[in-house]
């Protein structure tokens, strides 16, 4: 007999909130250029940021969020630093530096 899975209430308003929270990162990347997590840690993704890109990249960092350690692991081994979902994206988190700490580093 084939049965058909039935998908609970929480799970459903967990898939709900998982698209809401993508379509904030993808969104706000693409129209105001960073989201609000990056801002204050003062990070600025660069390279290809168009909206299937971005799309890509949120959504394997939402996928692998469990992963999270390995992919953190991984910048220490390539090249550029990068993660997998920035390197399958093609872009990269950089630090922004502000003119103060410009300033700072030409002092000393």
């Amino acid at each position: 007999m084939y049965c058909i899975p039935v998908i609970n209430f929480a799970t459903s308003i967990l898939i709900a909130s998982l698209f809401v929270f993508l379509l904030y990162l993808v969104l706000l990347e693409k129209f105001v250029g960073f989201t609000l997590g990056e801002k204050i840690l003062r990070l600025k993704v660069v390279g290809k940021k168009n909206l299937s890109n971005l799309f890509l990249r949120n959504l394997t960092k939402s996928i692998l969020i469990v992963l999270l350690p390995l992919d953190a692991i991984n910048m220490f081994f390539t090249k550029d630093k990068q993660r997998y979902t920035e390197a399958l994206s093609g872009t990269k988190v950089i630090y922004e530096q502000s003119m103060y700490d410009i300033a700072q580093e030409l002092i000393k």
